[in-house]
């Protein structure tokens, strides 16, 4: 393959790329390799040459070139590299499965990942996207978090983008601007060493783009082969365009406009229709000028530009009138040709003007398509075309503010609510906005606001019997975790005859949900799924999320499993797995499902979803006994916590105690604790049910003789047994709980026996800990070192570090020691081993090409941790740059 001129000086570029092409076959583990830089500045012909590199040694690759039109067409743009090729790395029936996930993120980005972890099987792969920051979000979503999932698969992921984002940067790698004599070099290649001034003088001020220099180039080969000289270049590349289109028919410069407008390749055909008053006739003779004007990619099978510079220049020169004008062209001929709304919602967007009614539908139906924010924006955007005293004001409001919520965009929901009561005396619409906002609030923890707002509503007597039974549903849900449980149960009895009288099943689902979750905050697991398992009859599936947790609760592992097999797409299922893999103790599993979870939720603004992951990597960094890392997520839900959620500031807290209990701070942490109990007595909140609180906490209190919370922790965790009966978890933590408050073996010994059958490993081994370490208090060695042993090998299996490093203290206190013992970081003095995890962690993602600012983002630490934790790891290891670490790295994987 010859090098095209804009190669010239990238060599030693695509060699280093080349090389990572080469360690990713070697060592098996993915690469991720992004070339940025300005347009024109030779990004495709270096992606295209290492394509060309991997696939004549026998890489199969999928590539594809992002374009402005892929941004409303969620998935599309990876969707379309991965289809690519003769051999594609996904066949048609996989990603078929995969295009329904669209609406569903971490559904979709999960499932990618398995079907690319599944192809790789056959050998390496290259999967390449140019000009990566015109794909559409999810797809862009992908690039940052599919390379982190497969980061032990043989994959090279190759990105093409002008500004990289911030989350890509450790991979970036810029294409500077090529020095003068480069360009100079590449004229004389193809002019001869004779270079006139003219061209020479001109090369010198395209300011190293190799692009702009070729078309000088061309420019001057043209004026050599047609006897003239070479027309002075003006300043700006727009300029020398608007010089080169004045000179061409009408006909041309109007299809270059709307092919600018366009955003995308364009069939002879479309072009016809976008220009209706030319003949076929003039149409062929504007593309002829057009091709021999350089315009056009000679090679391209429809009409294309031959670089994203002339479109961009052509569409910045258009006035806003005529751009305006054209957009909705675009937009018409799309539309009759099939289109749907979400593919032409751009065109709309950029000519729709204050009152536009034909547009505000259209953006409407797109947000019927679209994904999560997408679909919030497109509901705002048609909401503000539209004036207050518009007929369908009203109803695009409710509807943007519904997106909004969908999309966990809470406070601009609130927002758009309040903004919209403003401007409503309608007692019946302003009821439906309340609503629809409540949703919002629920979501927020703001329970007094809903009963606040919900009560002056219904305070009007002209409110209909529909709208009180919906408020009043939403009364009963508020009130819980707010008020006592008499006065939900009265509010969701009020709204089941309300709902009977305005005949609306959706009020009464609500009201029965409130029983639902008035059940699980009381602990009662076995009403809990009761209630649920009869609202899906009457509902549906809406809250197949909640029966699946409920199901865990009751130690029903199996069933819940089988739910989410059988739940496919749905999007509550990555939530749903990541909850199962660390209910169960399967930590691996869920850190990688909270990873992709959070990606997408903080892709896509769902702080509710970023939140839970948060608190998940929380608590495996927590029972790993890598506190730094822990206090790291903690501080992330802190800071983005939405202000008045109480439920959330309680679990923060909760957490804060956790972890000053794993640093031996027992008397603030009890402190919290004590505090958060008493509030709990009154079954307003659903944490104190959750199994292996009570245990963890009664340890605490029996270390530092804290006689109440001992007590409370017994009340809790006897209440939660008898609430659910025969279930083998909550029998057995009362047992446990009244064990260690009285010191009895013979519990305790009973609490083993009846976990025994109870699904989760580490509450299993918690019990043989907490009876192991009473035997050896009363004297009986041989049996307390059994169960201690036991409780080591399923904590370190489980990675569950920081329990299974206290036992093996323990029982290195009595002279005992075990061949199976994996080497003690902290009594090795050197290399590898003697790192903590912390240091571990930062040190492969810094030999990887991270900086300490991206290290510092991908754990969420600060940039001055990540420093220390680096440095202390160089000494450690023994060397004094990235440059060696790297070599340590790539020794240890061989």
């Amino acid at each position: 393959m010859a090098a095209p001129p804009v190669l010239r000086g990238r060599s030693r570029f695509v060699a280093d790329a080349l090389a990572k092409l080469r360690g990713v076959r070697r060592t098996g583990r993915g690469t991720v390799t992004v070339i940025s830089g300005d347009p024109g500045i030779g990004k495709t012909a270096v992606l295209t040459r290492l394509l060309h590199e991997a696939s004549a040694t026998g890489w199969r690759s999928g590539s594809t070139r992002a374009t402005v039109a892929d941004q409303l067409a969620p998935g599309l743009t990876i969707l379309l590299a991965l289809r690519a090729g003769a051999d594609p790395v996904l066949t048609a029936d996989q990603t078929a499965t995969l295009s329904g996930l669209a609406g569903q993120p971490a559904v979709f980005l999960d499932r990618l990942a398995a079907l690319i972890a599944e192809s790789v099987q056959r050998g390496p792969v290259v999967i390449a996207v140019d000009d990566l920051q015109w794909a559409d979000p999810l797809s862009r979503t992908a690039a940052r978090v599919l390379p982190q999932r497969l980061a032990e698969a043989p994959v090279a992921w190759l990105y093409t983008v002008r500004e990289t984002p911030a989350e890509l940067a450790s991979h970036a790698v810029a294409l500077d601007p090529l020095p003068t004599d480069d360009l100079l070099n590449i004229a004389a290649d193809l002019l001869g060493d004779d270079l006139d001034e003219a061209t020479t003088g001109l090369l010198a001020r395209v300011g190293g783009n190799p692009f702009l220099a070729v078309q000088v180039i061309e420019d001057a080969l043209r004026a050599r082969e047609q006897g003239a000289s070479l027309a002075p270049l003006p300043t700006g590349f727009a300029a020398g365009l608007r010089r080169r289109l004045a000179v061409l028919p009408d006909t041309a410069v109007r299809m270059i406009q709307v092919l600018a407008v366009l955003g995308r390749a364009a069939t002879f055909a479309e072009c016809c229709a976008l220009l209706p008053d030319d003949g076929r006739e003039d149409l062929s003779a504007a593309v002829d000028a057009l091709a021999v004007a350089g315009l056009l990619a000679p090679e391209h099978p429809e009409l294309a530009f031959r670089h994203d510079l002339v479109r961009e220049a052509v569409y910045a020169d258009l006035s806003p009138g005529t751009r305006r004008r054209l957009h909705r062209r675009c937009a018409q001929m799309l539309l009759t040709d099939g289109a749907g709304p979400l593919a032409v919602a751009g065109h709309i967007r950029a000519s729709a003007t204050p009152g536009d009614e034909s547009a505000a539908t259209v953006l409407l139906a797109a947000a019927d398509e679209a994904v999560a924010g997408d679909a919030a924006d497109l509901a705002g955007e048609a909401f503000d075309l539209l004036a207050p005293r518009h007929e369908r004001w009203h109803d695009t409001g409710v509807r943007a503010i519904q997106a909004l919520v969908a999309a966990q965009r809470i406070a601009g929901a609130v927002h758009l609510a309040d903004a919209m009561l403003a401007h409503s005396t309608d007692p019946e619409r302003m009821a439906q906005i309340e609503i629809t906002v409540a949703r919002a609030l629920w979501h927020t923890g703001r329970l007094n606001d809903i009963t606040r707002r919900a009560s002056d509503r219904l305070a009007d007597v002209a409110v209909s019997d529909l709208s009180r039974a919906r408020l009043t549903a939403n009364l009963a849900l508020a009130s819980i975790g707010t008020r006592p449980a008499e006065q939900v149960r009265a509010f969701a009895a009020k709204a089941h005859l309300l709902a009977e009288r305005a005949h609306d099943p959706a009020s009464r689902s609500m009201a029965d949900y409130s029983l639902a979750v008035l059940a699980m905050n009381q602990g009662r697991h076995g009403e809990t799924l009761r209630r649920l398992r009869d609202l899906r009859a009457a509902a549906g599936e809406a809250y197949l999320g909640q029966e699946v947790q409920a199901l865990q609760l009751l130690d029903r592992v199996g069933e819940a499993d089988t739910m989410l097999a059988a739940a496919g797409g749905a999007a509550w299922v990555p939530h749903a797995r990541m909850a199962q893999h660390l209910y169960f103790g399967r930590l691996a599993d869920a850190e990688a499902q909270a990873h992709t979870v959070l990606g997408a939720a903080e892709e896509f603004g769902n702080e509710a979803a970023a939140q839970d992951a948060r608190r998940t990597l929380f608590g495996i960094t927590l029972a790993r006994g890598d506190l730094d890392l822990a206090q790291s997520w903690l501080d992330g839900c802190v800071t983005t916590a939405p202000a008045g959620d109480a439920i959330q500031a309680d679990s923060n807290e909760l957490m804060g105690a956790q972890l000053l209990i794993a640093r031996g701070r027992l008397a603030p942490a009890l402190a919290v604790i004590r505090a958060k109990l008493h509030a709990a007595l009154d079954d307003r909140s659903y944490w104190p049910w959750w199994p292996g609180w009570m245990p963890a906490f009664a340890r605490a209190a029996m270390s530092a003789g804290d006689a109440e919370v001992v007590g409370l922790a017994v009340r809790f965790a006897g209440q939660a047994a008898d609430r659910n009966p025969g279930i083998a978890t909550y029998a057995g933590i009362a047992l446990q709980v009244r064990g260690l408050a009285g010191t009895d073996v013979r519990l305790l010994r009973e609490a083993c026996d009846v976990l025994a059958s109870a699904p989760r490993a580490e509450l299993r081994a918690g019990a043989a800990d907490d009876l192991g370490t009473a035997l050896l208090r009363d004297g009986a060695r041989v049996e307390a070192i059994a169960q201690l042993d036991r409780a080591w090998q399923v904590f370190h299996e489980g990675e569950f570090q920081a329990a299974a490093d206290r036992i093996r203290t323990v029982l290195s206190g009595l002279g005992l020691r075990r061949d199976y013992w994996p080497l003690k970081p902290d009594r090795a003095v050197g290399g590898w081993e003697s790192l903590t995890h912390s240091e571990r962690t930062v040190a492969r993602l810094i030999g990887s090409g991270l900086t300490n600012r991206a290290a510092a983002a991908e754990l969420g630490l600060s940039p001055n941790t990540v420093g220390t934790h680096i440095r202390s790891a160089y000494a450690k290891l023994g060397v004094r740059s990235r440059v060696q670490l790297t070599n340590v790295l790539r020794d240890r994987i061989g």
